[in-house]
């Protein structure tokens, strides 16, 4: 361990160090300050970035409905096949207990893709 005289004069050269770098620090910012920048974007630059910017929303607006049709398309399947799974059940065919899970398995995954459609419209408003 140093002494107090060594830790103050490795503060002190720590300190002239630091200061030198601020020095340098503020030289190169007066001279990137004195350079001819640009301050912002055109108007042209802006008119562009609203025009593909209306373009992403129209896009994204069409994608939530692609998606919502989907889930209810899914849902009608679902709904479909588990009407399908109930009249073999009730008709005797195969195992009626098979059936009737399954049919509660697609009614279960009808119910979920309803659930997913709607909350795709929600997030289109």
């Amino acid at each position: 361990m140093g002494t107090r005289e060594d830790e103050l004069a490795k503060a002190r050269a720590r300190i002239q160090e630091l200061q030198q770098r601020a020095a340098e620090l503020q030289e190169r910012n007066r001279e990137l300050v004195g350079q001819d920048m640009a301050t912002g974007s055109s108007a042209d630059d802006v008119a562009r970035a609203q025009a593909r910017a209306k373009t992403a929303r129209a896009r994204a607006a069409e994608a939530h409905q692609r998606a919502t049709t989907a889930y209810l398309r899914s849902a009608l399947a679902h709904d479909a096949a588990a009407a399908r799974h109930d009249q073999l059940a009730s008709g005797g065919f195969g195992d009626a207990e098979e059936h009737r899970r399954r049919a509660s398995e697609h009614r279960d995954m009808s119910a979920a893709d309803r659930s997913a459609g709607e909350q795709e419209t929600a997030e289109q408003v």
